[in-house]
């Protein structure tokens, strides 16, 4: 998807891209992401298809997000918790980001 493509040379997400990711299916938007955020190491490129999950895809991302949220590393827990904010209905999201935050915290103690 060339929007995709065009939405990593932002500095930041703007506006209209998001209203013209809106416009397109949600299921080929995620499949789109998915398949972006795995075949790149760049946590930039990964921060960015974070971002597209959380203010374009809201909820119907939640199954990944919880998935990434199972084993994300401390490098995307700002997006995935922008990620999980969006996705997971409820205290859901904020519960998971309290309790990566305390795994790291407890690790870096030891």
């Amino acid at each position: 998807m060339s929007l995709l493509a065009f939405s990593i040379t932002r500095w930041f997400l703007e506006d209209d891209v998001i209203d013209a990711l809106k416009q397109h299916d949600q299921q080929k938007i995620l499949d789109s992401v998915q398949s972006r955020f795995y075949e790149t190491k760049h946590a930039a490129v990964k921060s960015r298809m974070l971002e597209i999950t959380a203010d374009v895809l809201d909820t119907f991302a939640a199954e990944w997000v919880r998935e990434l949220l199972d084993q994300a590393d401390e490098e995307l827990l700002y997006p995935l918790s922008w990620a999980a904010a969006s996705s997971l209905p409820g205290d859901g999201g904020l519960h998971h980001i309290l309790e990566k935050l305390k795994s790291i915290s407890e690790n870096n103690c030891r």
